[in-house]
C-alpha cells in the first residue's frame, strides 16, 4: 500500500516574504535567508518583541538586544540592495556575510518568543 505524502501548511500563520527580489528563479539558500529574516522582522514589527520584552532585565538580555538591533539594521540595508539587484550572488564575501548574519539570527532566536 502506497502512503500519501502529507503537505505541511501553516494556514493560520502565513509568512509573506516581502523582500524577495523579482527574479524568475531564486536559489534555495537565498530563499532560506529571506524566509528567516522575514520571520525575524515579523517578530519585531507584528509581535513588537523589542517593546514587550524587558531587555534591561539582565546583562544577557541587554547583549541580545544589541544583536537584534544589529540584525535589523543589517537586514534593512541588505534587502534593499537585493530589491535593487545590487547583490552579486557569485561573490563569496557576500555569501559569507549573509551566512554570518543568518547564524547570528539562529543564535538569538529563542529570545524572540513573546
Amino acid at each position: 500500500m502506497e502512503q500519501k505524502k502529507r503537505k505541511l501548511t501553516f494556514s493560520n500563520n502565513p509568512v509573506h516574504i516581502e523582500s524577495l527580489p523579482n527574479y524568475s528563479w531564486i536559489e534555495r539558500d537565498t530563499l532560506l535567508l529571506h524566509i528567516a529574516f522575514q520571520i525575524f522582522m515579523d517578530a519585531l514589527e507584528k509581535d513588537k518583541v523589542l517593546e514587550v520584552i524587558d531587555w534591561d532585565s539582565s546583562d544577557e538580555y541587554k547583549k541580545v538586544k544589541k544583536y537584534i538591533v544589529e540584525l535589523r539594521d543589517w537586514w534593512m540595508i541588505r534587502k534593499d540592495k537585493d530589491r535593487l539587484k545590487e547583490i552579486d550572488y557569485s561573490d563569496e564575501s557576500q555569501y559569507e556575510e549573509d551566512s554570518t548574519y543568518l547564524h547570528m539570527l539562529m543564535l538569538i532566536r529563542k529570545y524572540l518568543v513573546v
